[in-house]
Formats: C-alpha cells, structure tokens, sequence
C-alpha cells in the first residue's frame, strides 16, 4: 500500500476561503501556495508518485479529485515528458 496525501496549511488564504464558505476554491488555493507554504494537493501527491515509479498512471487517474486536473499535469509536465522518452517500451503503438 502506497499512501498519497493532501496536505493544506492554514493560511490566510485557506481561512478566507473557509470562512465564506468558498470550499470549492480550496484545492486551487493548495496548488497555488504549495511553493511558499509546501501545501500539496491529492493530485499533486499521486502526480509525484507517478514519477516516482510508486504507482501507474492509471492507478492515478482512478484515486484523483479531479482526473482532468491530474491529466493536464501530466501534459504540462517537462519531467513527466522525460521519464516517458527514458521508458520508451512503455509507449503503446496502434496498429494501422
């Protein structure tokens, strides 16, 4: 079993968004200040996984909040990019 967690800090921003009941706009706010605060949102945990080799791509897309969120950081990702072209028998080739 490989854990992934979220790890949010309470910021000033983090208790506005709690305090008028603006929850939806947490995780934007998790990935937004993860530099300064090292907050780290599901999807960023189970991202870093991914890279890390602890679990598929697959398996990451299953457990995310937000499949299409964890999907862009994987097409945004230069280091994700890297690891695919050091892997190259991992790439699937369809048959025309």
């Amino acid at each position: 079993m490989i854990p992934a967690v979220e790890m949010m800090f309470k910021t000033p921003l983090v208790q506005e968004l709690i305090r008028n009941f603006r929850d939806n706009e947490l995780p934007d706010a998790i990935e937004k200040e993860g530099t300064i605060y090292d907050s780290i949102s599901f999807n960023r945990a189970l991202f870093d996984l991914t890279l890390a080799d602890k679990i598929t791509e697959d398996q990451a897309y299953q457990y995310a909040t937000s499949a299409a969120d964890l999907k862009l950081m994987f097409t945004l990702s230069p280091e994700y990019e890297a690891r695919k072209a050091e892997k190259p028998e991992e790439i699937e080739f369809k048959e025309e």
